[in-house]
C-alpha cells in the first residue's frame, strides 16, 4: 500500500511493520543508492534509520516502518532527543557555511557545535563525516520519524554525489 510519494521515490508499507522504497525515476535510484552507501558507510550510527534489505542496483530499499515527524509534531523532536527542532535546523545552516568556506579555502573540516546536545554534535559529525552539504531535507520534519520511542533520520538519499548528479542534468 502507497503511503508516501517524495520527488523522486514511492514508500510503500510492505506490512509486518517495513516499508519499500521505490524509485519514480533516475533520481529515485540515486537516491536508494546513496542511502545504501551512507548506510553501509555508517553502521554503527544510530540517528540514521538502518536499511534492512536492497537491492545493489537501487531499484529498492527496505526499512522499518516509523511514525513521521510533522509540523505539528517536532515538539516530539526536544521530548526524545535533549535539543530544540530550532536548534537542528540553526546546526544545519551552521554546518552548511562551514563545510562551503572550508572547502573553497581547502581547509580541514571540523565540528563547531558548542551546545549541550548530546544528539545534535552526533549529527553534527554526521553531515561533517558524510560531506552533506545538501541540508534541506534534515529541516522537513516528515524525513525524520520515529520507532521504538526513539528518533531516527528516515530520509538520508541526498548526499553531495547524489545531489551533483541532480544538478549536472544528467
Amino acid at each position: 500500500m502507497l503511503i508516501s510519494q517524495g520527488t523522486s521515490r514511492y514508500v510503500y508499507d510492505i506490512g509486518n511493520g517495513f516499508v519499500k522504497k521505490i524509485p519514480i525515476d533516475k533520481h529515485g535510484i540515486w537516491q536508494n543508492e546513496s542511502e545504501i552507501r551512507i548506510h553501509n558507510n555508517n553502521i554503527d550510527n544510530d540517528l540514521i534509520l538502518h536499511i534492512e534489505d536492497y537491492d545493489k542496483n537501487g531499484e529498492w530499499v527496505v526499512q522499518r516502518k516509523c511514525n513521521p515527524l510533522s509540523e505539528n509534531t517536532t515538539y516530539l523532536f526536544k521530548e526524545l532527543t535533549d535539543a530544540n527542532w530550532e536548534e537542528l535546523c540553526e546546526l544545519t545552516y551552521s554546518v552548511r557555511r562551514m563545510l562551503r568556506a572550508h572547502k573553497k579555502k581547502g581547509e580541514d573540516i571540523h565540528t563547531t557545535y558548542t551546545g549541550n546536545s548530546e544528539f545534535l554534535h552526533k549529527f553534527e559529525m554526521y553531515l561533517i563525516d558524510n560531506n552533506i552539504n545538501f541540508f534541506d531535507d534534515f529541516r522537513d520534519p516528515t524525513n525524520w520519524g520515529i520507532f521504538d520511542g526513539k528518533i531516527y533520520l528516515i530520509d538520508y538519499g541526498m548526499d553531495s554525489i547524489t545531489y551533483k548528479k541532480y544538478i549536472s542534468r544528467d
